[in-house]
């Protein structure tokens, strides 16, 4: 711990047990505020009006009033959506009073009290934690939640104003928020950050969580000090479920149809939890199991510029997948309240999701510009990607799992220590992945890019397959771990408490050790006997109904090896493996990064409807990366063990202003600093030599860290019938950003050697980014009649960001420029219906962004705009008992990357439409 923090947080225990105010009698009231169900209502005002106190409620319904004078006071509490509570309560000295409250869900309209809708309860507890909170943020319950067709929290997270996703086999995979990067934001576990299960990045794949395994989703657009810093967009905490105040089960049960596979997916759930001995000892389990049977059709190319300026097709694939993901997580919360003034709580979560998948490929590559008769030629090869495990398939197996042991102390009737201790590791293991290919060369080919959105190759004449040479069989067996261990604690410590300039001070401190490790073994088996296309199983996997061909036939897939032919052609052909030391290598690194981090922070409240939050954050950095590095591509000569360490210190001060114009309508104000680190796979010291196109790629560890200065304002009003209009401009100054440079024809000082290219990240100088967003959600109760029932949930976000001192880019990879939801809702006493609309304008690609062409000119890879159309509906036999019916991608939307013009495609891939539909209970 720095020495800085360990003066302050002894200064603040000083200042705690010599106060004067502790020669005054006082005590404190906790509790928890809840429904007519007995489920706990997050974001609740509990105020002391005469004294001018006030909390809100944690997630759990958790309030506390400390250091209250002794004597009898009015407790008022309120809650959009439910009657307002008041209640008498007696504080003796140096005691805990308990009272738990219980609201009446209800809006007195005209003198009756209207009964507020299933939908609605969940829409009003995330509205009033949003509006409680002390910075902007967004806030999404469960219930909320599974009123979208949505299948992990990828998926929902795009629903949230602002944020924007990137795609991997239909599902959201990686969450952008306010224009930046994956990179640029975190995701945190019940405020724990999770790390990460891919090899290079420190992204969250959020497709391995399912959504219906959260409580809630908070979205911090706004960092208060005693938050980790690592955040420039945001922070996307996921709340695990609290253990119920009685008996709790529900579960999900369902199947459904994808329309590409023709396959039937199936899902299910369950939630078991209960108090016991007396209400102390908490505890819920829960877990999930999702089987889809699903694929894709995929076209790639890749394109190049002559030296006259022409821009030709060097190469296209066309893919076939077939895919099934087995998604399957457990989480567990137990809590104890050891007494009424301490309790220690306990929550895991597992997350473990299966891809077992086969490719079919067939390429047309190296070819060159065409001639006057529009013919070129190139290779043509054709490739099975599978492995020899379930189908024959390849097995990607990503794991997350978190583990954190917290308290909860109030000390004296007055201040609030807080403390937790975190394990949490991600892997990703993909065993015996397995590649067999035919190729042969110099063949006469006729690209047509007349159409450069659906540009296609096609053989001169037809290919004899029979005479196709066996070109190699690759085996991989990668492994990716990372562990983060860390602890903080935390102290609130109130200082003034009555009057209208009340004000606490909050200090803490963390300390996390990470570890990250890739290890990639990766080589090819070889044999002597004579491997034919005739001695393999082949099949025709060309399909009439191929999405990407829009009803026509210009993509066939065409003849490739069967994936039963992999797990038997080492037997088969007496094969024996060799090792690509080489590849090993340059590819595997090892890294330690130490973070400690202190804070301190004043909540002080200027009069009755004014607050501010002012602090300092100070986080120190230190990173060790160690790779092996080979002196040749041979990988037979002497390695070289390659470290890499750097250390620096950031100081990130803070000031959030709120005022409450009217008890529901609040101005909001922000000035954060927030930072982000480099991703592994740039600051790992790897060198990596491409021998067959003459590249060179190295990455950096003296990279800084990107930091940000940001500025928000935000209005919100929310109305008491359970809605929400709000609207906010943000700005950022970012300072050095990461970005990828290319060197054409460079001279290596290692080998002496000439490359074509020669990569390797840099720091940027600086960027700018703005935007504005505003967002609605009303239950349009004021139309007559049926009408009453319709809802609307839409919200819309411009950004726009520039990159400074690099002339050949002009915005931030990942910057959105449109994002827009909109949902329209009906809702009656049983019937459930919804149409759901999720649309982003193009960007830069933040995982591939810059490609250099052989004339020296750089061009960008950019996700196409994309336009999501899904609709559910639900019918409640009984208020326990209800039937489900959700389509997601109605409209077949392509995953689509373009390279410079908008029309020349990169990559489109198809998922088509799927359904599901089944049945929800909660007992």
């Amino acid at each position: 711990m720095p020495y800085f923090l360990r003066r302050l947080l002894l200064l603040s225990f000083l200042s705690l047990f010599l106060s004067p105010a502790l020669l005054a009698q006082t005590g404190a009231i906790r509790g928890k505020v809840l429904d007519g169900t007995r489920l706990s209502l997050p974001g609740a005002s509990v105020r002391l009006p005469a004294l001018g106190r006030g909390a809100v409620s944690d997630e759990d319904g958790g309030y506390l009033l400390a250091d209250v004078p002794v004597g009898t006071h009015q407790l008022l509490v309120s809650y959009l959506g439910y009657q307002e509570f008041s209640t008498t309560v007696t504080v003796t000295d140096r005691a805990t009073t308990t009272l738990p409250i219980e609201l009446s869900a209800g809006l007195n309209q005209m003198g009756e009290v209207q009964v507020l809708g299933a939908r609605l309860q969940g829409q009003a507890k995330a509205l009033n934690e949003q509006r409680t909170n002390a910075n902007i943020t967004n806030v999404v319950a469960a219930d909320q939640i599974g009123r979208f067709p949505d299948a992990n929290v990828g998926d929902a997270l795009k629903r949230v104003p602002g944020i924007t996703v990137l795609n991997d086999q239909g599902e959201a995979r990686f969450g952008l928020i306010r224009g930046t990067e994956p990179r640029f934001n975190s995701v945190t576990v019940n405020g724990e950050r999770l790390p990460s299960a891919e090899s290079g990045t420190r992204s969250v794949q959020l497709d391995l969580i399912p959504s219906d395994m959260v409580q809630a989703i908070e979205v911090s657009k706004t960092l208060t000090p005693d938050m980790d810093a690592d955040a420039i967009g945001g922070t996307a905490n996921l709340v695990t479920r609290a253990a119920p105040n009685g008996l709790r089960v529900s579960g999900t049960a369902g199947a459904g149809y994808n329309f590409l596979s023709q396959k039937v997916p199936y899902l299910g759930s369950l939630v078991v939890g209960n108090r016991f001995l007396d209400g102390k000892l908490g505890i819920i389990a829960s877990g999930s199991y999702f089987n889809h049977r699903f694929g894709s059709d995929n076209v790639e190319a890749a394109w190049d510029r002559t030296e006259g300026g022409r821009d030709y097709l060097t190469q296209q694939e066309i893919r076939k997948y077939d895919v099934q993901r087995i998604r399957r997580s457990g989480s567990v919360s137990v809590d104890y309240r050891v007494s009424p003034n301490s309790t220690i709580t306990l929550r895991s979560l597992y997350n473990v999701r299966d891809d077992f998948e086969n490719r079919y490929r067939a390429t047309y590559s190296g070819l060159k510009a065409p001639g006057s008769n529009g013919l070129t030629t190139g290779r043509y090869e054709i490739e099975t990607k599978g492995g020899n495990g379930k189908h024959n398939a390849r097995l990607e197996r990503q794991k997350t799992f978190s583990n954190t042991l917290s308290g909860e102390h109030l000390i004296a009737s007055r201040a609030r220590l807080t403390w937790a201790g975190t394990y949490a590791y991600a892997s990703e293991d993909r065993p015996q992945e397995s590649y067999i290919s035919f190729r042969t060369g110099n063949i006469s080919l006729r690209p047509n890019t007349v159409d450069e959105e659906h540009p296609s190759v096609e053989p001169a004449a037809p290919i004899n397959y029979a005479t196709i040479p066996f070109r190699r069989y690759q085996l991989r067996n990668d492994n990716t771990h990372e562990r983060d261990l860390n602890g903080r604690i935390d102290l609130l410590l109130p200082l003034q408490t009555e009057g209208p300039f009340m004000n606490s001070l909050k200090v803490g401190g963390r300390y996390r050790d990470k570890h990250k490790e890739v290890a990639r073994s990766r080589g090819e088996l070889v044999t002597d006997e004579d491997v034919t296309w005739g001695a393999i199983p082949t099949a025709d996997y060309s399909d009439n109904n191929f999405l990407a061909n829009g009803g026509g036939t210009r993509y066939r897939v065409g003849p490739a090896p069967q994936n039963s032919a992999l797990p038997t052609f080492q037997q088969q052909f007496n094969a024996t493996y060799e090792d690509d030391t080489y590849d090993n290598l340059s590819a595997s690194f090892r890294a330690d990064e130490r973070i400690s981090g202190g804070y301190a922070m004043l909540n002080q409240q200027l009069g009755n409807r004014f607050s501010a939050i002012a602090g300092l954050r100070v986080e120190h950095t230190y990173i060790r990366y160690q790779a092996t590095i080979p002196a040749d591509a041979t990988g037979e000569g002497p390695t070289t063990e390659a470290t890499g360490i750097n250390s620096y210190t950031n100081f990130l001060p803070a000031l959030h202003l709120k005022y409450n114009l009217t008890d529901n309508t609040i101005l909001r104000a922000a000035y954060t600093n927030s930072l982000a680190r480099p991703d592994y796979a740039a600051l790992a010291p790897t060198r990596t030599i491409d021998a067959s196109e003459n590249e060179l790629t190295e990455g950096n560890p003296n990279l800084k860290a990107t930091t940000s200065t940001n500025f928000d304002l935000m209005a919100e009003h929310y109305f008491t019938s359970v809605g929400l209009i709000s609207g906010g401009v943000f700005y950022k100054d970012i300072e050095n950003f990461v970005f990828t440079t290319t060197e054409l024809n460079y001279t290596d000082p290692v080998t002496g050697n000439t490359f074509l290219r020669y990569s390797r990240p840099l720091n940027g100088n600086s960027a700018t980014l703005r935007g504005a967003e505003i967002a609605v959600q009303r239950q349009l109760d004021f139309l007559p009649g049926v009408l009453r029932g319709l809802g609307i949930y839409a919200n819309y976000t411009y950004t726009s960001s520039r990159a400074n001192g690099l002339a050949e880019r002009t915005s931030l990879p990942g910057t959105a420029k449109h994002n827009w939801n909109t949902s329209l809702s009906y809702e009656s006493k049983r019937l459930t219906l919804r149409v759901s609309v999720n649309r982003h304008s193009g960007f830069i690609d933040p995982e591939e962004s810059t490609l250099t062409l052989s004339d020296g000119s750089t061009t960008f890879r950019h996700l196409d705009h994309q336009l999501q159309l899904d609709a559910n509906a639900g019918y409640a036999f009984t208020p326990k008992l209800r039937f489900f019916v959700e389509a997601n991608n109605l409209t077949n939307q392509p995953l689509r990357y373009y390279q410079g013009s908008r029309s020349r495609t990169l990559q489109s891939e198809y998922y088509n439409a799927r359904f599901n539909a089944g049945l929800k209970f909660d007992l």
